[in-house]
């Protein structure tokens, strides 16, 4: 059994697993509290509902993410630099916490919207993003467009390579017999970075009057 003080930290490690796998109809209270080695009323007791342990859970994976990237955001360096920290740390941070995107994308294909502290979290990191980008755009580095659209599409890319990458047969193993997996972190950095790079003119383009 947990005791008093780690059953609530407990019970979020066991909701992040279960919540991820089965989503949250597809998960009883029961199963959170024997994964958590907690009492049945454990869930009520800390939380007051399964509804709140959600909520709980998904502000938990979210919130060390927002906090990454808005201390990327605050560094020195050109804007187009520090969108591809942010997307390193989101590869890197998603590929640690793989219930994060499981989650997320579970939650965004039901019918209702994020929990409000997970809405919080998550506009947070997408304004914050915005922000970069559009002092991209104010410099020329960026291409035109709204940055909060470009910001989400940035977002989107991170989450797709944790969900869908997995590498074929012939991926895993070269003909030498050794592991043979391309960077899928890299090709997402060079995809989001060639999205947002402001088009250079064609060379020998001129204007004609």
């Amino acid at each position: 059994m947990t005791d008093e003080t780690s059953t609530p930290a407990a019970l979020v490690d066991a909701g992040r697993v279960l919540f991820g796998r089965h989503g949250y109809d597809g998960t009883s209270v029961r199963s959170l509290t024997r994964r958590a080695g907690a009492n049945l009323g454990a869930v009520t007791y800390h939380f007051g509902s399964k509804e709140a342990l959600y909520d709980a859970v998904l502000a938990s994976g979210l919130e060390p993410l927002a906090a990454g990237v808005s201390e990327i955001a605050s560094q020195p360096g050109g804007p187009l630099d520090r969108v591809e920290w942010v997307v390193r740390l989101c590869c890197a941070y998603l590929a640690e916490n793989p219930d994060v995107p499981r989650l997320l994308v579970r939650q965004m294909a039901g019918a209702s919207d994020l929990p409000e502290p997970a809405q919080t979290a998550l506009s947070r990191i997408q304004t914050t993003l915005a922000d970069v980008i559009e002092d991209g755009q104010s410099t020329g580095a960026i291409r035109a467009a709204d940055p909060q659209l470009l910001a989400l599409s940035v977002l989107a890319e991170p989450v797709q390579r944790c969900l869908r990458w997995q590498p074929s047969p012939a991926e895993r193993e070269s003909d030498s017999g050794t592991t043979a997996e391309p960077d899928v972190d890299e090709h997402t950095v060079e995809f989001v970075l060639a999205g947002l790079r402001q088009a250079e003119p064609p060379r020998g383009a001129h204007i004609r009057r």
